[in-house]
């Protein structure tokens, strides 16, 4: 998988310790190989706190109760939807993978060769432990920046519980829909009861539970929606999770 700077219009070379990257003076694009078919460049850890946090036992059991839960209930409809709209053999990317929990759910059922892209290097070496190496890349990079890939190089670009973390979704979502030819974007539906209980148990036993309290934005449909056609996407839906009654998820596809 070659990374390439959009700014400059090079695809860029990386190889071992040496590393690579753009001309002089492109910051954002220094690349280097890291284990198997990582490949990095120099960003901030923001999120490594909450990726590396190994806390208790009750700690442990939440998380297990919340990556079950998203794994059967969120990442599912995105699941769906994306295998719709590929073929076996397609190159599909997880923009913001973390755990790589919705691209384990589409290699349950497709052979597809998936990219994880996430900026954050404890996230993906989780990802790299649920998806190992056979038809994988794994990227870092800074998401709410340019991403260093061609046009339309995926047939899709997706994630979940992703762009409600940014200041500017529509950067974000444009992006993917530059390098992609469908996107899939899920986000928490305003009032999910699953959402509130789950920030309210992490405040009581993270010290920064910030992520969750300030740094999370809960988008109407009609929102979501707008997001997608201010990205530049079309024949956009929009499609809701429902669990016993009660909003859970919002989840949007769009063309681009």
């Amino acid at each position: 998988m070659d990374l390439y700077c959009s700014k400059h219009s090079l695809t860029l070379e990386h190889s071992g310790e040496n590393g690579g990257g753009c001309v002089p003076g492109c910051l954002h694009y220094v690349v280097k190989d890291f284990i198997n078919d990582f490949i990095v460049d120099e960003v901030e850890d923001v999120w490594s706190d909450m990726w590396q946090r190994k806390g208790g036992v009750f700690k442990r059991a939440l998380d297990f109760f919340l990556s079950s839960f998203v794994t059967e209930y969120l990442c599912g409809e995105a699941r769906d939807i994306v295998l719709k709209r590929i073929a076996p053999g397609a190159t599909i990317a997880e923009i913001g993978c973390g755990e790589a929990m919705t691209s384990a759910l589409i290699r349950k059922h497709v052979d597809a060769r998936v990219v994880m892209v996430d900026g954050d290097i404890s996230a993906l070496r989780l990802a790299h432990s649920r998806m190992g190496v056979k038809d994988m890349t794994y990227v870092r990079t800074n998401i709410a920046q340019a991403l260093p890939f061609k046009e339309k190089t995926f047939d899709a670009c997706y994630n979940v519980g992703t762009i409600e973390h940014f200041q500017d979704p529509v950067s974000v979502v444009k992006e993917m829909a530059r390098i992609g030819r469908t996107v899939v974007c899920s986000v928490p539906a305003p009032g999910s009861p699953y959402w509130k209980t789950g920030t309210f148990l992490r405040t009581l036993i993270e010290e920064d539970a910030t992520l969750w309290t300030e740094n999370t934005r809960y988008y109407t449909a009609e929102q979501l929606g707008d997001i997608f056609h201010r990205a530049g996407l079309r024949n956009i839906a929009i499609v809701p999770t429902n669990l016993v009654g009660f909003p859970v998820h919002l989840t949007a596809v769009g063309e681009s």
